[in-house]
């Protein structure tokens, strides 16, 4: 297990409609720390109800950011990944 940061966001999956709000990155200074997701380039979390990796990646003016700015990725975990 690696240093990472908490990101201070949170949505309902897209998959399943359960509510994600432990997204974490290893941008940044990897302190443990919370922090806005305007300040990283990469977040991620998986969804507790269906095991759906959800991924938000981006590059640009970091200053300009708002959540619809990013990218998202959605991979389904097979039943051999989810433990």
């Amino acid at each position: 297990m690696g240093i990472y940061n908490i990101i201070s966001f949170s949505m309902d999956c897209p998959v399943c409609g359960t509510q994600i709000s432990e997204f974490q990155t290893k941008d940044g200074p990897g302190v443990f720390d919370t922090i806005e997701f305007q300040t990283v380039d990469n977040f991620h979390a998986i969804c507790r109800n269906c095991q759906s990796f959800v991924e938000f990646y981006y590059s640009p003016d970091k200053e300009k950011r708002n959540i619809g700015d990013y990218k998202i990725r959605i991979v389904q975990l097979s039943k051999y990944e989810r433990n």
